[in-house]
C-alpha cells in the first residue's frame, strides 16, 4: 500500500523471497478490470508462421492478479519512469521511442496530472527535453 500526503508512517520496507521469478512476456493479451480485483494476463510468442495469413500462435505466459488501484499506479510508474529514462532511450533506441511516443499519442485525452498535481509525463518531445 502507497502513502498518502498525511501519512506519517515511514516507508515500507520490500522483502524478497528467494528465488525471485522471472517471467518473459511480449505483450498482454487480455486486461479484465474489476473491483477490486484485476486481471492481466500477459503472453509470449509461441509460434510465428513464415506465412503472413497465419495468425501468431500466443502461450500465456503468467496472470497478474492485483488490486485495481494499485494496477493502476503501477501503470503511470511505469509510464513515469519510462519518461525519466527518455535520454538513455533517446541514444539507442530510436524505434522503440516512437511506439512510446505513439502510447502517449493514445493518452491524449487524459490529464498528464495526478490527482495531487503532480506532473506524470509530457505530452510533448519539446516538454520532455526542457526538463
Amino acid at each position: 500500500m502507497n502513502q498518502t500526503k498525511n501519512d506519517t508512517r515511514p516507508a515500507p520496507v520490500m522483502g524478497m523471497q528467494r528465488p525471485i521469478p522471472s517471467v518473459y512476456a511480449e505483450g498482454a493479451s487480455q486486461i479484465r478490470l474489476g473491483m477490486p480485483i484485476s486481471r492481466v494476463m500477459l503472453y509470449s510468442a509461441a509460434d510465428r508462421p513464415t506465412d503472413p495469413t497465419l495468425p501468431d500462435t500466443h502461450t500465456l505466459a503468467v496472470e497478474l492478479i492485483m488490486p485495481t488501484p494499485a494496477l493502476a499506479e503501477m501503470c503511470i510508474n511505469i509510464l513515469h519512469t519510462i519518461h525519466l529514462a527518455r535520454p538513455q532511450l533517446d541514444e539507442g533506441l530510436p524505434r522503440w521511442l516512437e511506439a512510446v511516443d505513439a502510447v502517449f499519442n493514445r493518452m491524449g485525452a487524459m490529464t498528464n496530472s495526478d490527482p495531487n498535481g503532480v506532473q506524470v509525463f509530457p505530452n510533448t518531445k519539446e516538454e520532455s527535453a526542457g526538463s
